[in-house]
Parts: C-alpha cells; sequence; structure tokens
C-alpha cells in the first residue's frame, strides 16, 4: 500500500503540468512546440531517467541567437524548463534557435 501511495503523486503530478504551450501567445506557439522538440533532442541519455516533464516557460524573439546559423528563419531563445519526480523543478534549458538548432 505504501508503494501506491509513492508512486501515484511521482507518476502523476508532473502530467498535471502540461508542456506550458497553451499558456504561451499564439504567436509564439510554433516556436514553442519546436523548443519542446529540440528541448527532448538536448537532453543527456541519463536525464531520460529522471526528468519526467518538459514544460516551456518563456519565448522571446531574438535578432540572431548565438551559435546559430544566420539565415531566414525567425530566431528566437526558448527556456524550457525540465522537471522530475513529484513535479520537482530540476533545470532550466535554454533552446536558441534560428535555422540552426542549440541548447
Amino acid at each position: 500500500m505504501g508503494t501506491v501511495v509513492l508512486v501515484a503523486p511521482a507518476w502523476g503530478v508532473p502530467l498535471l503540468l502540461g508542456d506550458g504551450i497553451s499558456g504561451l501567445p499564439e504567436s509564439q506557439q510554433p516556436q514553442a512546440r519546436e523548443a519542446l522538440a529540440s528541448a527532448v533532442d538536448c537532453l543527456a541519455p541519463f536525464d531520460h531517467v529522471v526528468v519526467r516533464r518538459l514544460r516551456v516557460v518563456q519565448v522571446v524573439a531574438t535578432p540572431e541567437c548565438p551559435g546559430t546559423t544566420p539565415g531566414l528563419g525567425i530566431s528566437y531563445r526558448a527556456t524550457v524548463r525540465q522537471y522530475s519526480f513529484f513535479g520537482i523543478p530540476v533545470h532550466d534549458m535554454t533552446v536558441c534557435a534560428g535555422v540552426g538548432i542549440r541548447c
């Protein structure tokens, strides 16, 4: 019984957090979706064990992102927060994108 009491909040709370995209202005939602997908690709192998949820916290348009290829795409910097079990924030990841992606 004690195991069920600990496992339910550990898996359930991160699911309640959502991905944060719907709370952003509609004009920023495509960039937020791209940042979320990029953040998954940028996770280290061990992070997949600990991180239960990624949530986009902020998207900011920038003239150029350092380390990306200048080009025709919209440059933006997004903050993606990583959550562990019980919905505890672990780390904020900055995803910077123009034509190329940099984490």
